[in-house]
């Protein structure tokens, strides 16, 4: 099952998300599901029930006081290259550093594969953006959003969430949470 590690965000901060995204409809961008945001910190792939019970003592072994997560504005990755909205972290972007690293670590100590991914930037993913899409629009709607508040809640768990394609976009399923 392709699994990923993750934070799971409170009700109130998703619909707030949702209200930001919909400045971003348009030909050629597919608008993350409500029910999907959340704040990923590792993708691992595909994953048999061995190695996510290695994952998970890698989560057990990160856990942190909880702190405060802020979500103020929006971003992308490229700007040549424009593939990804997202709403940016403002406060709680160090911790998650550090849990992602630390997970990192433990996961290669534990000798685990998975689909590491460069620099961590903590993030909230809010559109796809297909490659036929205009993208002068969403770079005006960027630029008019970078200040938007969603809002802050206190990070509490991290969760080992289990992903499957179905035709009407990504389902998920909490695997296993491991409390701060």
């Amino acid at each position: 099952m392709r699994s990923f590690i993750a934070i799971d965000l409170p009700g109130p901060i998703r619909v707030r998300l949702a209200e930001l995204s919909c400045s971003f409809a348009s030909t050629g961008v597919t608008l993350v599901k409500e029910e999907a945001y959340h704040i990923t910190l590792q993708f691992l792939g595909d994953m048999g029930i061995l190695q996510q019970e290695k994952v998970c003592e890698a989560m057990n072994e990160n856990i942190v006081p909880r702190f405060k997560i802020g979500i103020i504005g929006v971003s992308c990755f490229s700007l040549s290259s424009l593939r990804i909205i997202f709403a940016c972290i403002a406060d709680g972007a160090d911790e998650l550093k550090h849990i992602y690293y630390g997970i990192d670590g433990s996961l290669r100590k534990l000798g685990i594969a998975y689909e590491a991914r460069g620099s961590y930037v903590p993030h909230v993913t809010i559109a796809r953006v297909g490659r036929w899409a205009d993208p002068k629009p969403l770079l005006k709607e960027i630029g008019e959003h970078s200040n938007y508040a969603v809002g802050s809640f206190n990070a509490s768990s991290i969760s080992l969430v289990g992903s499957r394609l179905a035709a009407s976009g990504p389902e998920y399923k909490n695997l296993y949470e491991a409390k701060f």
